[in-house]
C-alpha cells in the first residue's frame, strides 16, 4: 500500500517522507521514534493548501463479504490499528517543531514552516471496510485518496429523518456514531 500511496503523492506534487523510524534534526541529533514507543510512521505528507500535516497508516486489508469477517476487520482497526495511529498523530502534534525540522533536514529546498499546521491521521486501505464509515480516523481507498489529493473527493453525507420528532439531520463521518448521538439526544460530532 505504501508504494502506490507514495506514487500518488509524487504525481500530485506533495512533499512527503515514508518509512520514518528517525526524525532528522540538525547536527545529527536525530530522534529514534521507533524506540520511543511510536513505531515506524508509514508516510507523512504536507498538505500546504489546507495547512495540514497528514500522518498516513497504510493497511493492506482483505475484501470482506460476510458479517463475521466485517466484524473481525472492524475489531482489528478499533482494537489495534486505531491506537497505533493515534500515538503517531499525538506525537507529531506535540512535536510539530521536530517534524518541521525533519522536513527541512530531509529536503534542502523545503522552506515552508509547518510547525503551526494541524496534524491529522488517516488510513490508506486497498479494500473498503466497515471501519471507514464509523472509525475515529478516516480511511480512504487508493481511488478516494487520489481524488482527495486532487481536490475531487466529495465527503459523503447522509440525511437522517428522526421519525418521532420530524427533524432532518445531516450525518457526517463517523456515521453510525453520529446517528447514535442523535437518537440519544446528544450533540452530533463532525
Amino acid at each position: 500500500m505504501e508504494v502506490p500511496t507514495k506514487t500518488l503523492l509524487a504525481e500530485n506534487g506533495f512533499v512527503f517522507d515514508a518509512n520514518i523510524l528517525t526524525i532528522l534534526q540538525e547536527h545529527s541529533n536525530n530522534i529514534r521514534i521507533d524506540k520511543a514507543g511510536i513505531g515506524e510512521i508509514d508516510i507523512i505528507y504536507i498538505d500546504e493548501a489546507n495547512e495540514r500535516i497528514i500522518v498516513c497508516e497504510c493497511k493492506h486489508n482483505r475484501s470482506r463479504f460476510d458479517f463475521n469477517n466485517w466484524r473481525r476487520d472492524y475489531s482489528n482497526f478499533i482494537g489495534s490499528y486505531e491506537s497505533q495511529l493515534e500515538k503517531k498523530v499525538d506525537w507529531c502534534t506535540e512535536n510539530r517543531n521536530l517534524v518541521n525540522d525533519h522536513f527541512h533536514c530531509k529536503f534542502n529546498d523545503f522552506e515552508l514552516d509547518i510547525s503551526s499546521f494541524t496534524v491529522d491521521g488517516i488510513f490508506i486501505i486497498n479494500a473498503p471496510t466497515l471501519y471507514m464509515y464509523d472509525g475515529k480516523f478516516k480511511a480512504f481507498t487508493l481511488h478516494d485518496f487520489k481524488n482527495r489529493l486532487q481536490n475531487k473527493y466529495i465527503e459523503p453525507t447522509f440525511q437522517f429523518l428522526h421519525v418521532e420528532g420530524g427533524e432532518v439531520y445531516e450525518i457526517r463521518h463517523p456515521f453510525f456514531h453520529n446517528i447514535d448521538m442523535i437518537l440519544s439526544g446528544s450533540t452530533v460530532s463532525s
